[in-house]
């Protein structure tokens, strides 16, 4: 059995892996020149929202939600 630790640090890079990969990916497109992702996750009422925004010197340019 797994203890809780290991698996809070396998899902945690995961998130990792995820993040990085959407990132580099806006990044290495070029046409837009994003250079920054800010991750919002949350819970209410059983429903789990997941807000990306995609930014530019901090500035928010655009986003998706899941």
């Amino acid at each position: 059995m797994h203890s809780q630790e290991t698996l809070q640090a396998a899902r945690l890079a995961q998130l990792e892996g995820a993040i990085l990969g959407l990132l580099r990916d806006a990044v290495a497109d070029g046409t837009d020149g994003y250079d920054g992702l800010t991750v919002v996750a949350s819970a209410d009422e059983g429903q789990v929202v997941i807000d990306l925004t995609y930014t530019i010197n901090g500035l928010p340019i655009a986003g998706e939600s899941l």
